[in-house]
């Protein structure tokens, strides 16, 4: 997160410790702590002052998050989201202006990616992202800057978003929340039009897109039906050779006919883990498919099918670039959505 202090507040003696404890959360690049006015070395600011005032270790530490914050935010993603403390009495959270108090508070927080499912859906964020990506995501989990939390379905999503959006009076705590949250969901699909997305999904996305202060909420709804419609032909014949004997070749033919008898669309909203169950009618886009496809299809492949989402299997970058082209989706983009809130 991009903060910037306001040199006021380091005028106060009582502010010493909320002070070292926000340069404490952006050492090692964890936040970037930039001032109004820039900083520069030398001078007799309240910054300047401050720093004087400290152990010499303690100013280098200080100096040095000063540094590096400058130079970090050269190559920051554009959109970064950014705060500014200053000693005044009370927080106004919708424009992200801060008291030293809060601002330690939010700081402290660790980005939150809301997933429907903690594991799966984060292997697949992992494999969306580009290595470099991966591994600063990685890493930025691996030292509790980000948390990955298992959002418990749609439908709980939704409550707690749009409890998020409509509250008026909040605490500092819920406030935290809201600016350290980063959400992905299945676009799911209608019972009587798998073209389209579900309600709940599409409710989802309209609670997400209401929250625009301090800034947009970082979300992501798919493109496609669930994580386990992106997975490429490749993946799903690995998936199927690794079953034994029979299980195998139901596999193998299960695959065969999902990648040759429908269309790329019906591909995208097909219903992965279950199929299409008992259904005597199905809904567009499946309605004119032969009976003996639909008898193939039927059991769909499985709950687990989403493990195949593991960095470890992937066989190639580029296959997932064509399928994000197809869908209209930059990887990128999606990414950026979340580094910039990082």
């Amino acid at each position: 997160m991009r903060v910037v202090l306001d040199n006021g507040l380091f005028s106060s003696g009582q502010a010493q410790l909320h002070v070292l404890g926000i340069f404490a959360l952006a050492w090692g690049e964890r936040h970037l702590l930039l001032t109004d006015p820039p900083y520069q070395p030398g001078g007799r600011s309240p910054l300047h002052v401050w720093l004087d005032s400290l152990n010499p270790g303690t100013a280098a530490a200080a100096k040095r998050v000063l540094d590096d914050s400058v130079l970090a935010a050269t190559t920051q993603p554009p959109g970064c989201v950014e705060v500014r403390i200053a000693a005044r009495a009370r927080s106004d959270w919708t424009r992200g202006a801060l008291t030293r108090e809060d601002g330690l508070a939010l700081l402290a927080t660790p980005l939150r990616l809301l997933l429907e499912d903690q594991t799966s859906d984060y292997a697949f964020l992992r494999c969306l992202a580009r290595p470099t990506i991966r591994e600063q995501l990685d890493a930025a989990v691996a030292r509790g800057w980000v948390e990955v939390a298992h959002g418990g379905g749609i439908e709980q999503i939704y409550k707690r978003i749009l409890n998020a959006a409509t509250s008026c009076e909040r605490t500092t705590a819920e406030w935290c929340w809201q600016l350290r949250l980063w959400v992905m969901f299945d676009r799911d699909a209608q019972r009587n039009d798998a073209t389209q997305p579900s309600t709940a999904s599409g409710d989802l996305r309209k609670a997400c897109q209401a929250i625009t202060q301090p800034w947009p909420l970082g979300h992501f709804q798919l493109g496609r039906r669930a994580i386990e419609n992106y997975l490429p032909y490749k993946m799903l014949f690995a998936w199927a050779e690794r079953a034994p004997g029979n299980i195998r070749t139901r596999r193998r033919r299960l695959v065969q006919h999902f990648r040759d008898g429908l269309t790329l669309q019906q591909q995208r909203c097909f219903p992965m883990k279950d199929g299409f169950g008992e259904r005597a009618i199905l809904p567009p886009p499946f309605h004119d498919i032969d009976s003996q496809l639909i008898s193939i299809l039927k059991p769909g492949f499985g709950r687990q099918l989403a493990a195949e989402w593991e960095p470890a299997k992937l066989l190639d970058e580029g296959w997932l670039d064509d399928l994000c082209r197809e869908d209209g989706l930059d990887r990128d983009t999606v990414l950026g959505t979340l580094l910039r809130n990082l």
